[in-house]
Formats: structure tokens, sequence, C-alpha cells
């Protein structure tokens, strides 16, 4: 499995954004959750998006429009990656009270190679299957270490 995802990743191994957006994108699609990433020069990468809304706990458009909302502002992001560098942990798990949504839930893993600096995670209901999206975070950021070029 594993292999296999790196080889989604491999081909954009030198190009730092493309990269970042292919592990997302594959996260997305490895859980069905809809995954997130950002960076701390800014960039934010979203795929899965129609897993996240084919949950009862998003069937609210206006309560999942908050969420979407909040993953724009730069500020959520910077506090995320403050609360990584306080508990200095390699995931970070969010709940409802973080968000608008009751029920939901977030895994993000924490990733560091040089000067960039970032957030690779899920986005989904917290009864989501933790014993797959853990692994699955945790290979992903611990992947975008190791590929980003210094």
């Amino acid at each position: 499995m594993k292999s296999h995802l790196k080889s989604d990743v491999w081909d954009y191994r030198d190009q730092k954004h493309r990269l970042i957006d292919q592990a997302t994108r594959s996260l997305a699609n490895r859980t069905h959750m809809m995954a997130v990433s950002t960076t701390d020069t800014g960039e934010i990468h979203v795929h899965g998006v129609q897993y996240v809304l084919s949950h009862k706990e998003f069937e609210d458009v206006a309560k999942a429009r908050e969420i979407f909302i909040r993953f724009e502002e730069p500020a959520f992001w910077e506090r995320l990656l403050e609360r990584f560098q306080l508990h200095e942990e390699d995931l970070l798990f969010l709940f409802d009270d973080d968000y608008e949504i009751e029920e939901s839930a977030s895994v993000f893993g924490e990733f560091q190679c040089g000067s960039v600096k970032g957030v690779i995670g899920v986005v989904g209901p917290r009864r989501m299957h933790y014993e797959m999206v853990v692994p699955n975070v945790r290979y992903f950021s611990h992947l975008l270490e190791e590929l980003i070029p210094a």
C-alpha cells in the first residue's frame, strides 16, 4: 500500500506546490474524507469535498459553508500551526468545538522540510474510522517531509 501511495506523488517531488496538492488529493481518495493542506506561505489545497458532503453531519449547507470559510482564513491555519508548536505532537485532533458543525472532527499532521512548514489532514464526521485515517494522515505528513526539496 505505502509504495503505491508514494508512487502517486513521486513524479511531483521536485515541484513543492504540486507535490503537496497531489498528496492532499491522494489522502482524500485513500480515506474518502475531505483532505486539506496548507503551508506557512499561505497556499491551501482542498480535495474530496464530495466525500464530506455525503455525510449526514454536513447536510446543513449553511453550517458546512462555515467550515469552508474558516479554511480560507489564514488566521485559522496560523493558530493550527501554533497548536502543533505548543503540543509538540505529530498529529492534532480537532472536534466540533473547533467548528460550527456538531459531531465533526479533523485529524492533522504537521510537516516541515527546510523553510517549508505546513499541515495536512482530513475533515469529516466525528464517527470517522480513526484506525484508517490516523495512519494515513501520519504517512502523508511524513512523506511530505521526506520528499519536499529542502
